[in-house]
């Protein structure tokens, strides 16, 4: 039987593995616009129309803008989920040595077995709204990096 910290963990990796699918989904998407960029591109060049340069020079910044945006996105938020799982992690360490010693010690096991849901409701609440927000900022990112693709 996993204790409730080991679950929240597994949760929190969950969200973060899927997460992380979205970006490679998004990264994916990216590439394949840069594809189709770069051979409207070439269509264009090839085209000897005099204003191929300025629409390659516009669809290039474009490209670039949007790649720093997505870069940045992500970066912001990595730094932040990176620290709020350390932090979880010295949380989860953190109870399971006072489990241990709970084990070992006589206290009134009731007490201290309401409190310890108590905390453990309140750890949940606090990684389903973790996961709400990881999704929002996610469908977030998703909306704007797909607005800076469409012309």
């Amino acid at each position: 039987m996993d204790s409730p910290i080991q679950q929240a963990a597994a949760r929190i990796d969950g969200a973060f593995t899927a997460k992380q699918s979205q970006a490679q989904v998004l990264t994916k998407a990216i590439s394949k616009a840069t594809s189709a960029i770069d051979k409207f591109a070439t269509r264009i060049e090839s085209a000897d129309v005099p204003t191929a340069e300025a629409h390659i020079q516009q669809i290039s910044s474009v490209a670039q803008q949007t790649a720093t945006r997505i870069d940045a996105a992500f970066a912001e938020k990595s730094a932040g989920m990176q620290a709020l799982l350390e932090a979880l992690a010295r949380t989860s360490s953190a109870v399971e040595r006072f489990i241990q010693r709970l084990e070992t010690s006589k206290l009134p096991t009731e007490e201290l077995e309401t409190r310890l849901r108590s905390f453990t409701a309140k750890l949940d609440s606090l990684l389903e709204q973790f996961g709400a927000t990881v999704t929002t900022v996610a469908q977030r990112m998703t909306a704007q990096n797909l607005a800076c693709i469409r012309p």
